[in-house]
């Protein structure tokens, strides 16, 4: 609504007008406003994306009547809505599934849980380097790393009708100790689910194993930290964070890997790091922080 008041000392004649930098105002039929009178416009404004991301919109005005015969402006008003911009929504676990085992095929079904527009992470870490991790039929690769006798690399695909229950084949070109994880999450962005991720190898022979740091662009992320290692035994990998996935396959010379979900709900910028502890020693490590972004 916009109020037009006579604030002057002398009649203003009708009709009245408001202008605005939308649409124009309806104004009610009135012959004139006396001295100190007021009339009252109307009008509908429409809200845009960019002003509800900015959080503000503005509106001004302008009113307009006559004086003999000539047209009297006003001042110009200016009108600021501020509101908080909608948040995020948030992503939340669905399902996982995985499977460890010495071989060239590694089948693994998707949980029933999973639902269309669910987002879905391959992990896959086998114990070997200079080897093939073929990529699974219609998913996306995200990352890979090669170490001396050990490779990582991670997929990801948005979930349709018709997943749920199928099977996902990981294919290897030799028969290899691999570990493969298959999460699925709701509420992520599926036009561009990855907001941003980096992957590093570990430069020596350690007990500690570091993710890289990743820089958000988007407010909400769910940031996730995995870790592949090659030990000359069963071994375990333990770090700060909800643990989703631990494991580490018998014998020797077998792939460790470890899944943390670190920040459900990360602000824009660097993620920072995340530091695993292994029950022993090896260099030949890959490590991954993934942002995964809101819808």
């Amino acid at each position: 609504q916009f109020t037009l008041t006579n604030t002057g000392n002398v009649v203003i004649d009708g009709p009245f007008a408001v202008t605005t930098d939308q649409d124009p105002a309806t104004c009610p039929a009135t012959a004139d406003l006396a001295v100190g009178a007021s009339v009252v416009c109307t009008a509908t404004n429409i809200i845009t994306a960019g002003e509800v991301s900015a959080g503000q919109s503005v509106t001004v005005a302008t009113g307009a009547g006559s004086y003999d015969g000539s047209t009297v402006t006003s001042n110009q008003a200016t009108l600021t809505l501020t509101y908080d911009p909608p948040a995020p929504s948030e992503i939340t676990y669905r399902a996982m599934t995985s499977l460890a085992k010495k071989g060239k095929w590694h089948n693994l079904t998707i949980p029933n849980q999973v639902q269309e527009g669910d987002l879905m992470l391959l992990f896959v870490t086998a114990a070997v380097s200079d080897e093939t991790i073929e990529r699974p039929r219609r998913w996306t690769r995200v990352a890979i790393r090669d170490d001396t006798g050990l490779m990582s690399t991670v997929f990801w695909k948005v979930a349709t009708a018709d997943d749920a229950g199928s099977n996902v084949r990981v294919v290897l070109t030799d028969r290899r100790k691999t570990e493969s994880v298959l999460i699925a999450y709701d509420g992520v962005d599926t036009a561009n689910p990855v907001d941003a991720w980096r992957v590093r190898r570990e430069p020596g022979k350690t007990m500690t194993h570091r993710t890289p740091s990743a820089t958000t662009t988007t407010a909400g992320t769910m940031v996730l930290s995995y870790w592949g290692a090659r030990h000359s035994t069963t071994a375990t990998l333990t770090a700060p964070g909800l643990t989703r996935y631990s494991h580490s396959m018998s014998g020797g010379a077998v792939p460790t890997v470890l899944l943390v979900e670190t920040t459900s709900n990360a602000p824009i910028g660097p993620t920072g790091t995340v530091t695993a502890t292994g029950s022993e020693t090896t260099g030949r490590a890959a490590m991954c922080t993934f942002a995964l972004r809101a819808e």
